[in-house]
């Protein structure tokens, strides 16, 4: 990327730092699976666009990376990790879309949906991973429905922070976007 309007460099350090500030809500106290951490991840990927991707999930990682090492490391980090890049992707690619929605109230929905996407993709992509290498379930039909069974109070807890914190952040950068008070080049937001 050579031009100005879409160099990620001019949004780099403000992504990289609320990656920061949301990798220490996860070592803070909270309430079991609800920290703003994943929702961050995907404003995060619809500030950067789809042209950043790579990028933007290397950042999360790093920043969820370092919470790990205070909260320690596990078998599923890697499936944890790769959900967290959908999420980034499903928020670059909804970035593009809600910016092109001119209803805010159908904007709102939409930013819901995505938070919605990218949370159950998160689900998938983790579940799988503790079915596969967490050594809790036979692997089995049943053991993988088992764990998706299992995970569902969970889930519910990490739905409620995506669908409140990624609707939120989501509609803001989307706003922003929309009202062209940040020059936009394919869902990428320029600070200047």
């Amino acid at each position: 990327m050579t031009t100005s309007d879409s160099n990620p460099r001019n949004v780099l350090w403000p992504v990289a730092g609320l990656l920061l500030l949301a990798a220490l809500a996860r070592v803070i106290p909270h309430t079991a699976n609800v920290t703003p951490f994943f929702a961050v991840a995907m404003a995060a990927g619809a500030w950067m666009g789809r042209d950043q991707v790579k990028l933007t999930s290397a950042m999360a990682i790093g920043s969820m990376l370092i919470s790990d090492l205070v909260l320690g490391f596990h078998w599923t980090m890697p499936f944890v990790y790769a959900g967290l890049a959908i999420g980034i992707l499903v928020g670059a690619i909804g970035n593009t879309k809600l910016v092109k929605t001119e209803s805010a109230a159908v904007r709102l929905l939409k930013a819901i949906g995505f938070a919605g996407t990218g949370s159950a993709g998160f689900f998938v992509v983790s579940n799988i991973g503790v079915w596969l290498v967490g050594g809790i379930y036979p692997m089995t039909a049943d053991g993988l429905i088992s764990c998706f069974v299992m995970a569902v109070p969970f889930f519910m807890k990490s739905l409620a922070s995506d669908l409140f914190f990624g609707s939120l952040l989501l509609m803001g950068v989307a706003q922003l976007s929309a009202r062209r008070s940040v020059p936009v080049r394919d869902g990428v937001l320029n600070a200047r």
